[in-house]
């Protein structure tokens, strides 16, 4: 009887760490490997480089709010100059759903289009855009934002 006592509270202790472990490992992912920005939109443009290209990423009006219409632009200084651009949002850790705007040529490097950044019921305020040419250049501007 004290065998068997023993074992199951052993087996309880090793259940209950495994699941301690499992829950720890899937917070950490939840929350994503991103945790600063590396871009403060609230205040200026970003720049970052990618091969031959710079590229200037910006949202308007500031501050950066959740749940209203904004101003994207993307300046690509360098490379190609394709007709559009394409802005991927994304909240790291956390699914927010599809968010993609698309940005038109509005000048010789210029691209410009509208979208909306949704509020995260969490209150988590940090979003990663990802600005893709048609060529498949991907440049990440990890930013937050205010509500």
């Amino acid at each position: 009887m004290k065998k068997r006592t023993s074992l199951a509270l052993f087996m309880l202790i090793v259940f209950y760490i495994a699941g301690q472990s499992f829950l720890i490992l899937n917070i950490a992912h939840a929350q994503g490997t991103d945790s600063k920005p590396d871009c403060d939109i609230n205040r200026a443009a970003c720049k970052k480089i990618s091969g031959d290209t710079e590229i200037m990423f910006d949202v308007n009006p500031k501050p950066v709010k959740a749940m209203r219409e904004l101003n994207f632009t993307v300046v690509l200084k360098g490379g190609t100059s394709p007709d559009q651009v394409f802005v991927t949002l994304v909240m790291p850790g956390m699914y927010m759903g599809e968010n993609q705007v698309v940005l038109h040529k509005a000048s010789e490097y210029a691209y410009t289009g509208k979208g909306i950044i949704p509020k995260c019921r969490s209150g988590k305020r940090l979003w990663r855009a990802t600005v893709e040419t048609p060529e498949g250049k991907k440049v990440d501007f990890l930013f937050s934002i205010t509500y």
